[in-house]
């Protein structure tokens, strides 16, 4: 099932592969961020400078409070990762809310996502995907022609959505477009659950 947030509205839609909105939950802030964590779903709270973590019915589980507004959340096994746009940095935490590390990057971060070990960070400011190793080496660079804000992966295919079109593209680990999805609204971060 896809997740996608929209910002403007305070909203998640669930979505089956073919698109169709299975149910959405509305939200009392700004989700910037999502992810999942087994089966608890984890959202970016930029509203109030917090992750906050549910389960699959909705029920709020607990909150971590940060000390900066987060953007973009995903895992890396049992690592939370999370864009600090303002900062230029991410930050790596354990499940406990612990911060491990702290890497600092020439660009904003929005979003993230993971295509096995290759971290992919979308730099909304630069219409670009970069990709980075594991120590943090960039690897490679995607010029897209419109601003990324969300990323996720299902499988080899990276699903980025285009904020400025109000639509989600899919593309293959090679950069090629697969196919578009039109949306009525501006998607910002997005995310696989039960792949």
């Amino acid at each position: 099932m896809l997740l996608i947030t929209s910002y403007e509205n305070s909203l998640i839609d669930f979505k089956n592969p073919s698109g169709t909105t299975l149910k959405t939950w509305a939200l009392g802030y700004e989700p910037t961020g999502i992810t999942t964590l087994g089966t608890t779903i984890v959202i970016a709270d930029y509203t109030n400078s917090a992750l906050k973590f549910h389960n699959a019915a909705g029920t709020l589980l607990k909150t971590w409070t940060l000390g900066y507004q987060p953007y973009g959340i995903t895992t890396l096994d049992t690592t939370i990762v999370i864009t600090n746009y303002t900062n230029f940095a991410l930050k790596f935490y354990n499940a406990a809310g612990t911060l491990l590390k702290t890497w600092a990057l020439e660009y904003p971060p929005y979003d993230i996502t993971t295509l096995g070990t290759t971290i992919v960070i979308a730099d909304y400011t630069h219409s670009a995907l970069k990709f980075h190793n594991a120590a943090g080496t960039l690897l490679k660079t995607w010029t897209l022609g419109y601003q990324p804000f969300g990323i996720a992966t299902l499988g080899t295919t990276i699903v980025i959505a285009d904020y400025t079109n109000s639509a989600l593209k899919f593309h293959n680990a090679a950069g090629t477009l697969l196919k578009t999805w039109a949306l009525g609204y501006r998607a910002r971060p997005i995310c696989f659950q039960g792949n």
